[in-house]
């Protein structure tokens, strides 16, 4: 094996244990990963491949890659736990992380290339994505493996047909992962570049005809299944109401135009503070000039995009990561080699030091507030503390002492790496008491040992945690009559309501008081029995 395989290998296996070592280590955080978690589950329960459903009620907000993954992960011991539910994502991140360095890897070459991989790896949105149940991930994998044949093909001799057959099927995987903004971005990055380097050919052309015909025959089957089996009606709400009508006229994440632009800083740290200092650097040739472009094109017409939708969540742009990593990159190589221009290497010292210095005082105020203000978390507050502090002090000292400035951005990425680990394998766990729905629905379970049926009033339908972590199926009454019906009706009845409704169900209960009360994240969670059950008691 070469010296850059053997490097590339160290660098995916350390991003495998980034994204993967342990990911089950917390319970499942509203508000998306309890869905996920329990349509995968029924899936399973099912013996179904075409849809998934939650309480019964099929579920149609996304297509179906994930459950697919999450099922074949699911085969592990354990089944579909929180671990082997995350591991689709902890896949997907490091396929990307694979991706980026070969996109990157005939127009910078193996080192630049290395340095892009190794940051995108360390960046925020993509370690969290990583370890969390959620779609955009597989938006960002999607992108990436669209683009890596494209570019090949426009720049670097791949033949066409080659390159539109492999686009077109990682396309259709995107499109099974989340619909047709696994489309819009790959084909906004591409065509914009396209346009810009005066190629238009590239776009008309009979390979893009292969590409598209690629495309469909991966995404044709399931779409098949579901329409002969009689449920096309998930189609409209998946691919219509879920997209179309979301961007124009949403019901929910209404923002104004500017949200993505403190998100990009927030989600692609700390890597992207360092991204306005590669525009126009110095020294480039033209295949690094072409994928710096291509680099913008990715972040700001991406952004750009979902500036447009009335409907916007920090998560949407997650797919630029790979772009902020490569430009970032250019500056600190050229730091580390000691040719960045001066203002610009100010620039980027003043940012070092205050992602040193930031770090060094959230450590100590974890010591000198956060543990002394919630004790109940001292064990865990005082491990990020130190990581925090540590991983602060060494920053600092790689930008402040001289010599050291070759290690400076190695020093930031290991300590972000360090405080991104503590944060899912100790806080997480100490915090799932509070944010998790695993303890309530324990004790739901205790009391209903002796048999009855559980019902929730008046939920949102894909509301999850509490059947996932039950394990029963729970009938959601939505309205004030059904309510009543079953409270007179039903012997061994238990209800769960939520804070936003107690005092409505309490009037309909007749006054009765709960018998568990629980502070699940920012909502209070109750649980009501009938009178029947609470004499037999």
């Amino acid at each position: 094996m070469t010296g850059e395989k053997k490097q590339l290998v160290i660098l995916l296996l350390a991003a495998a244990v980034l994204f993967a070592l342990f990911p089950g280590s917390r319970d499942l955080w509203n508000p998306n990963e309890p869905i996920y978690g329990q349509a995968t589950r029924e899936m399973i329960d099912n013996g179904t491949w075409l849809t998934p459903s939650i309480n019964g009620k099929i579920f149609a907000e996304k297509p179906v890659l994930y459950y697919w993954m999450a099922r074949v992960a699911s085969v592990l011991p354990g089944g579909p736990d929180e671990g082997n539910l995350r591991l689709p994502s902890a896949f997907t991140a490091l396929l990307s992380t694979w991706l980026l360095y070969l996109l990157a890897l005939p127009y910078v070459g193996h080192r630049r290339s290395i340095w892009s991989a190794a940051l995108f790896a360390c960046t925020f949105a993509v370690f969290w994505g990583a370890r969390t149940i959620q779609m955009d991930i597989l938006v960002l994998g999607g992108t990436l493996a669209v683009l890596v044949p494209l570019s090949r093909v426009a720049d670097h001799g791949m033949p066409p047909l080659k390159g539109w057959l492999l686009a077109g099927a990682a396309a259709g995987l995107g499109f099974m992962g989340k619909g047709p903004v696994a489309w819009v971005l790959p084909a906004l990055v591409f065509c914009t570049y396209a346009l810009m380097t005066g190629r238009i050919g590239l776009l008309l052309n009979r390979y893009v005809l292969a590409g598209a015909g690629a495309a469909l025959l991966v995404i044709a089957p399931w779409h098949l299944g579901i329409w002969l089996s009689g449920q096309g009606d998930i189609l409209v709400e998946m691919y219509y109401r879920q997209n179309f009508t979301r961007f124009h006229n949403p019901w929910d994440h209404q923002s104004p135009w500017h949200y993505f632009i403190p998100y990009f800083f927030l989600d692609m740290a700390p890597w992207a503070f360092f991204v306005p200092l590669a525009f126009r650097l110095p020294g480039r040739d033209k295949n690094e000039r072409r994928l710096d472009l291509m680099a913008w094109i990715y972040i700001i017409g991406i952004i750009a995009f979902f500036s447009l939708s009335q409907s916007k969540r920090s998560a949407y742009i997650m797919p630029v990561a790979p772009a902020a990593a490569y430009l970032a990159s250019g500056v600190l190589l050229r730091l580390r080699d000691g040719v960045l221009p001066t203002w610009r290497r100010r620039i980027a010292f003043v940012i070092f030091a205050t992602a040193g210095l930031f770090m060094t005082l959230g450590g100590v105020a974890v010591l000198l507030k956060v543990i002394p203000e919630h004790p109940e978390f001292a064990s865990a507050g005082y491990v990020l503390a130190t990581v925090l502090t540590l991983g602060g002090l060494a920053v600092l000292a790689g930008a402040a002492v001289k010599g050291r400035v070759r290690y400076v951005t190695v020093a930031l990425a290991s300590a972000c790496a360090a405080v991104f680990l503590t944060g899912v394998l100790v806080v997480g766990p100490a915090v799932d008491p509070q944010k998790s729905a695993r303890v309530f629905s324990s004790q739901v379970n205790e009391l209903m040992a002796g048999g009855g049926n559980l019902y929730s009033y008046r939920f949102w339908d894909w509301r999850s945690g509490y059947t996932f972590y039950t394990g029963r199926m729970i009938t959601n009454l939505k309205s004030e009559e059904a309510l009543q019906d079953v409270w007179r009706q039903d012997r061994k009845a238990f209800l769960i309501v939520e804070e936003r409704r107690v005092d409505e169900a309490w009037e309909l209960l007749g006054g009765a008081e709960p018998v568990l009360v629980r502070e699940i994240g920012s909502r209070t969670a109750y649980l009501f029995e009938n009178t029947t059950q609470q004499e037999e008691r």
